[in-house]
């Protein structure tokens, strides 16, 4: 009789081994089929980002500083130098749309804001500004380029921003494989879903490589933004930050990377129109010298606007983007 309890026993503790070692076999199973599907909705968003290039060109034309007694001197008379050169800003796009031909991208209008005129003027010994003209760029061109999943670059038009917010909405020609690249279409997050401390993921074009970044979520000084402790560069502005509903492979898009932390120096810098600056690397520098700001990211404090704000902007425009052939099919 004891021999029999023993077995019994036995076989009952085995049993039970057995049931913990199955549940967590099907729990380690269950995550790893989680993780797998989540890898596979972020190669899917991938294919929803471009990247953008927006390139100004500008005849640029400098003046010699007037003496008192040549202060009835024409400009053509004190004109010294001309040149022509080009200012690019690099970032992100999101594919909100296509037709057969085109598609529709959202990204942030800072990128494409280049002044048409930029007037310098000589300050005197006190350093008050005068009304001596030093130099003036006069914009001639300006284009938008988008960069393809197929290595192909196509011309990008504006056709709907909102300064305040930082909004772009630009048209272009799709790319010829449309298997590489998608419309993103996902639900946009209320304010309520921008929970302190939520994982978000960021994805975007930083130094014009796709890149992907996580952080967690904070509340912004702003009515308008949130914060993400997530690294940003130049040309992750435009990118997206969304973030997958718990436990599931489902997402949502919280909103557009645009903007970081940072503390700004004036330095002295060298003609950024010389054709090799590490020629002279050891060697004094002798020629003209310009003031620059300098900016010193602080990294890891991401500003990002809210999918609420983005949400009301594309409300506004759907009628009209439907009149330009694109028909908005995320959930608003």
């Amino acid at each position: 009789m004891i021999r029999l309890k023993i077995v019994i026993s036995v076989l009952f503790v085995l049993l039970f081994f057995s049931c913990i070692k199955t549940t967590t076999s099907q729990k380690t199973g269950l995550q790893l089929n989680l993780t797998e599907r989540r890898l596979n909705r972020l190669e899917e968003i991938r294919r929803t980002m471009v990247k953008v290039v927006c390139s100004a060109y500008y005849e640029n034309y400098y003046y010699i500083n007037p003496s008192p007694r040549a202060k009835n001197a024409t400009l053509e008379d004190l004109l010294y130098k001309k040149q022509l050169t080009t200012n690019s800003v690099s970032g992100s796009a999101l594919i909100l749309n296509r037709n057969p031909s085109n598609i529709l991208l959202l990204s942030a209008y800072h990128i494409f804001d280049f002044a048409d005129t930029i007037r310098v003027f000589y300050k005197d010994a006190e350093g008050n500004i005068t009304n001596d003209l030093q130099s003036i760029a006069i914009k001639y061109d300006q284009r938008i380029f988008i960069t393809h999943h197929d290595g192909t670059r196509s011309l990008g038009h504006l056709i709907g921003y909102e300064e305040r917010y930082d909004l772009a909405l630009l048209e272009s020609k799709a790319a010829e494989n449309q298997l590489l690249e998608n419309s993103f279409i996902a639900p946009f997050a209320k304010d309520d879903d921008l929970k302190f401390g939520k994982e978000a993921y960021l994805i975007g074009y930083p130094k014009g490589f796709l890149f992907i970044s996580r952080g967690l979520i904070s509340p912004a000084p702003y009515a308008n933004k949130f914060m993400i402790s997530a690294a940003f560069n130049r040309g992750f502005s435009g990118g997206i930050v969304m973030s997958f509903d718990e436990g599931k492979d489902s997402y949502i898009y919280l909103g557009m990377a645009n903007s970081m932390a940072y503390d700004s120096q004036l330095v002295l810098a060298p003609d950024e129109t010389l054709p090799r600056l590490d020629n002279f690397r050891n060697f004094p520098y002798s020629d003209n010298a310009y003031v620059r700001e300098l900016k010193l990211v602080n990294y890891g404090l991401t500003f990002a606007v809210k999918a609420k704000i983005i949400a009301d902007f594309l409300e506004k425009e759907r009628e009209r983007l439907r009149r330009l052939g694109f028909v908005l099919q995320n959930k608003l």
